[in-house]
């Protein structure tokens, strides 16, 4: 998160009654975290802050610094501990170690990959999705806090693949911010880990690994096996632990109990020998198998746009069996960019977004309230609606005159501030009329709900600006006042113009927007208005834009 410089957003300093949630926070998320433990992070006498900050991705983050020290990273959905804070609790998270030159190449923000841990001896247990520690083979210090991109299992059974994406690294740009105190890594000796800690397995050998079920669904459908009679299903996410370091022998006089370890033992190797045959065999396959796979575990981690021969390089080969060859060239594709499009075109069939449908709407007011009887008053109409009620009331009346024009009576004088028996044209009545209601905007979303906006909202907003090195980009902002959801809609953009697009914020605006590469205002226009049906007025330049040729 901190490999690339930040925004500082606004430093508040905290009131006792922050402080105080603050350390609930940390007790409820961190089991490990007694009292004692909380306040070596968060003395009850400290000068505590919380600093947010807006990362270079856009998002934004909070940090709580306790004595010119960051202690926590607070994510929204959970907290995140620095390696400050691990220096002085390091039983916060589960830590694992890995080579020592590893650790200077994650120092860029590069994930870990599974063969730069240490597996050798004891091995902490975490689950897939967990805050993660990473300290070097020569010195137990906390260097890296990730989040784990696959189980302490799975890493020990399959060592493949990236297994920690990085969140906070020793040496970021969060350690050299210069409003905290000098930070300095410990040296607290070689690493080892703890064979009294709750989250530590012993030895390997001494583990008994039950079956593991996939994280994710195969690519290929299996015939689910038939149940093994008088044998108990057992399906535990992570290695049993054992509660003595040395193997208790098992009695003779259980032999029920020997057969069972031995069927679960087969069971294991029939499982991991399946998971090898789940590959496919062609090269297309493998190409899509791995794909898929770096979809499913790392694509929400990866700042994008990805150039291609990166994406093959380094996101799709490490997913490759030891035993097989990933090559492009030997598919029926040939070249990666006919293969993402072929995957593109594949992700046709998945749901469309389907946005809100805007209305221009007018609401009835006390000066037209007669009028519209026995409507009430805050009555949302069309202006269609509108007109409709003047014509009956005028056909009633019998007001309509010669050349288009309509004699007021009592009524319509009193709407439109004129005197009775005068001439009115229709249209200048029915502007009239409209002026002295509210004018409102209605959003009917596709799961039926619907918003109603008392106000003219301001018009959707293109702007070309240039960035670095000449580059033009195509600014659209206030798209959220209308319903838009920002996702879809910068993934349909990107769809369309066949360039990228991302959800930014300029530093004077308070609402995201989307942000094109090129001058795209011409094919922004064409999706709002003749696909997402959003009337002209509701797009500033619209009409220039859908003019103008792509």
């Amino acid at each position: 998160m901190f490999a690339k410089p930040y925004r500082l957003k606004s430093n508040k300093t905290l009131k006792n009654s922050e402080k105080k949630c603050l350390t609930q926070r940390i007790q409820s998320e961190f089991p490990v975290a007694t009292d004692e433990k909380v306040k070596e992070l968060v003395p009850s006498k400290s000068a505590t802050s919380c600093m947010k900050v807006v990362l270079h991705s856009g998002d934004t983050v909070s940090v709580y610094v306790v004595d010119g020290v960051p202690v926590m990273i607070d994510m929204g959905d959970r907290l995140v501990p620095t390696v400050c804070a691990l220096w002085k609790v390091p039983e916060l998270v589960p830590t694992i170690r890995i080579h020592t030159p590893v650790l200077s190449k994650m120092q860029g923000g590069a994930p870990l990959y599974a063969p730069g841990v240490v597996t050798e001896g004891c091995f902490p247990q975490f689950r897939c999705g967990a805050v993660v520690a990473a300290c070097t083979s020569d010195n137990a210090a906390a260097g890296v806090v990730g989040q784990a991109m696959m189980s302490s299992a799975d890493l020990v059974r399959a060592p493949m693949g990236v297994c920690l994406e990085t969140l906070h690294v020793y040496g970021d740009q969060l350690c050299k911010e210069e409003k905290f105190s000098k930070i300095d890594r410990p040296k607290l000796g070689p690493a080892s880990y703890d064979n009294t800690a709750d989250n530590i397995a012993f030895d390997f050998n001494q583990l008994t690994i039950q079956p593991i079920r996939e994280e994710w669904p195969s690519l290929v459908k299996e015939p689910k096996p038939a149940p093994v009679a008088n044998v108990p299903v057992i399906i535990p996410d992570e290695p049993k632990v054992e509660p003595d370091v040395t193997p208790k022998p098992i009695p003779e006089t259980q032999p029920d109990e020997n057969e069972l370890i031995d069927e679960l033992n087969e069971s294991v190797t029939t499982d991991c020998s399946e998971s090898e045959d789940q590959v496919p065999a062609d090269m297309d396959g493998l190409l899509r198998w791995c794909l898929l796979s770096f979809l499913k575990t790392q694509a929400k981690h990866i700042e994008l746009p990805l150039k291609t021969n990166l994406l093959y390089k380094n996101h799709l080969m490490p997913f490759c069996p030891t035993d097989r060859t990933l090559e492009v060239k030997k598919s029926s594709y040939k070249k990666m960019g006919k293969f993402l499009e072929a995957m593109q075109r594949e992700e046709g069939d998945a749901r469309e977004y389907v946005p809100p449908q805007i209305r221009e709407l007018y609401c009835i007011t006390a000066n037209v309230l007669d009028l519209f009887a026995p409507l009430r008053k805050g009555t949302a109409l069309a202006a269609a609606d509108v007109r409709q009620a003047l014509v009956q009331h005028v056909a009633q009346r019998g007001l309509a005159q010669a050349r288009g024009s309509v004699q007021l009576d009592q009524l319509l004088a009193a709407v439109t501030g004129r005197q009775p028996q005068e001439l009115m044209k229709w249209e200048e009545l029915t502007t009239c009329v409209l002026g002295r209601m509210t004018p409102s905007t209605e959003m009917r979303f596709a799961d039926g709900t619907v918003k109603l906006t008392k106000s003219r909202l301001e018009p959707i907003k293109m702007q070309v600006a240039t960035r670095s090195g000449n580059k033009k980009v195509t600014l659209v902002s206030n798209l959220e006042s209308f319903g838009f959801s920002l996702r879809p809609l910068a993934h349909a953009c990107q769809l369309l113009a066949g360039a990228s697009c991302g959800i930014t914020r300029s530093a004077a605006s308070r609402t995201d927007q989307l942000m094109l590469q090129g001058d795209q205002t011409h094919l922004v226009a064409k999706l709002l208005i003749e696909k997402y049906g959003l009337p002209k007025k509701f797009v500033e330049g619209a009409d220039k834009a859908l003019n103008k040729k792509k």
